[in-house]
């Protein structure tokens, strides 16, 4: 007489591939968060390179119309071009923060920050991109969690 086996896994069999399991996920979710971080922070760059990059064109369209060209007006001209399409706060920051541009803090760009477009309305807590222009040269900051991100500073020596 033959015996039937019975069809199935053993709890052996399970907890071992149990095992298998945790150790994979361990391994890959702390990489597909850093991947993730990466991705992140390489399209904020890319914001900030293409501020500057239509901060420059506002800046020889306002230099050909023979318009004052201060951060304000840049920041108006951005507002323009980009309408609502962008997904963080532009902020102008005022020419009495030119001796503290290399050590900006979130607060700071807040308080030189051209009331009409911060004001109570910028949370510095949240991600925002900070234009200034004077001295021959545009500068595009750009704060995440109330601190520059300083790899995503772009600066660029203009005419006008």
């Amino acid at each position: 007489m033959r015996t039937r086996r019975k069809k199935g896994f053993t709890l052996v069999e399970l907890i071992v591939v149990m095992a298998i399991m945790a150790i994979l996920a361990a391994v890959a979710v702390p990489l597909t968060v850093t991947y993730i971080r990466r991705a992140q922070e390489t399209v904020d760059s890319a914001y900030s390179v293409d501020i500057a990059s239509q901060a420059y064109f506002v800046i020889a369209d306002l230099s050909e119309r023979n318009e004052v060209i201060d951060p304000v007006s840049v920041v108006n001209g951005l507002r323009k071009n980009y309408g609502d399409d962008f997904p963080y706060p532009i902020v102008a920051v005022a020419p009495s923060a030119k001796d503290h541009l290399n050590t900006l803090t979130a607060s700071e760009i807040k308080a030189y920050s051209d009331s009409q477009w911060s004001g109570s309305a910028l949370d510095i807590s949240q991600k925002f991109y900070a234009v200034y222009v004077g001295d021959g040269t545009l500068n595009v900051y750009f704060f995440e969690d109330g601190a520059e991100v300083t790899a995503q500073r772009v600066s660029r020596l203009i005419e006008y």
